[in-house]
């Protein structure tokens, strides 16, 4: 919901065309990825928490293409795979010791926009899952 870096630049090489503007060498280029994924035609309910949007059978070709939440080419965060891995495992390991619901009484969560987005509070109750025997 809230990628790493919400705009980035760059700097056309040679002249181009881009979405049918032909773009002259050295025009400064600006996009923003926190836009790009809240397309509507691209993702539907873009404002909409829905993990379930990137299971194989709902996720298009089309949305894959439009994640960039850490940029894109040679300039791509060197980060990126190291921090996707590590957020999978800190998840899948709270995720067995606890089950997160959404606080009702907390205020809703605020974002702070800066060189980066970062979500401040994420406020929910941890209820602590059984301990299942095979």
């Amino acid at each position: 919901m809230t990628p790493p870096g919400w705009i980035f630049s760059r700097s056309v090489t040679s002249a181009t065309e881009l979405g049918g503007v032909q773009l002259p060498a050295r025009t400064d280029v600006f996009w923003s990825p926190y836009l790009l994924h809240r397309l509507p035609d691209v993702f539907p309910a873009p404002d909409t928490y829905d993990p379930d949007r990137w299971l194989p059978e709902r996720a298009s070709s089309r949305q894959w293409k439009a994640l960039l939440p850490f940029g894109h080419g040679s300039r791509k965060c060197i980060g990126d795979t190291f921090g996707m891995a590590e957020a999978a495992l800190i998840l899948a390991a709270i995720a067995s010791h606890w089950r997160l619901v959404p606080d009702p009484h907390a205020p809703p969560a605020r974002q702070t926009v800066s060189a980066t987005m970062i979500l401040r509070s994420l406020p929910v109750i941890a209820l602590r899952r059984r301990p299942t025997f095979w």
